[in-house]
């Protein structure tokens, strides 16, 4: 990798970041600015900042997947209730049978809940449960979406990169495309009053508090 520093601290950022990211993420930085820039010498405020705002942007997601999955169960909660006296580790046939629609608030429900995102997901889809949506028709999209980007939040993936999508600018733009719908799907999960937030951290990512410059100059989401 040719990478030219201006200063010592882009150099000790450089060191810094690469203790934590690893190698395989350098070297999938680098490709990706060398193939966006079409230059091979990269300039490490450039190759730093991509590092540090994917970084930012997850930190800022995983903020909202968090109040997304809790708004979620508690809709569920508002809707169902679980007859059963076990702690619902996972969503089997036999749990469904125990959880039957209600019009109160089905606190048993909410005592013995413990399963997963998944099990979720699952059960909104096996009850049909009602969504602060737009359009209740594209519930299951927004859910799957949703779910792949949490898995890769979740999983501490690199974000704005797959390093099997790398072979053209192209592909590089249509993984971004593709995260940038996730985040429009989380957006439209979330109660209304947190959607304009969330959709301002994520273009706030990008930016220090006091400056206009982008961290990232060549690969970012705008929303």
């Amino acid at each position: 990798m040719e990478i030219t520093f201006e200063s010592e601290k882009d150099k000790k950022d450089y060191e810094h970041y690469m203790t934590v990211r690893g190698q395989g993420t350098y070297n999938m930085v680098y490709s990706a600015l060398t193939l966006i820039t079409g230059n091979k010498k990269i300039k490490a405020n450039d190759f730093n900042g991509l590092i540090r705002y994917d970084k930012r942007l997850r930190d800022q997601i995983y903020i909202y997947l968090a109040t997304a999955e809790e708004y979620l169960k508690n809709r569920c909660n508002m809707q169902l209730e679980y007859y059963g006296n076990k702690e619902i580790k996972n969503f089997t046939s036999s749990v469904e049978n125990q959880i039957k629609p209600s019009n109160s608030y089905g606190y048993n429900l909410f005592k013995y809940t413990a399963y997963s995102f998944n099990d979720l997901i699952e059960i909104i889809k096996t009850y049909d449960i009602r969504l602060n949506i737009e359009s209740e028709g594209e519930k299951d999209i927004l859910l799957k979406s949703v779910k792949q980007l949490r898995n890769e939040v979740m999983h501490h993936r690199f974000l704005l990169l797959n390093p099997l999508k790398m072979k053209s600018v192209v592909e590089v733009q249509e993984h971004l495309e593709k995260v940038k719908q996730n985040i429009l799907s989380l957006s439209k999960i979330l109660p209304k009053k947190w959607t304009m937030g969330f959709l301002k951290s994520v273009r706030n990512a990008n930016y220090e508090k006091d400056k206009k410059e982008r961290i990232s100059k060549y690969l970012y989401i705008e929303v």
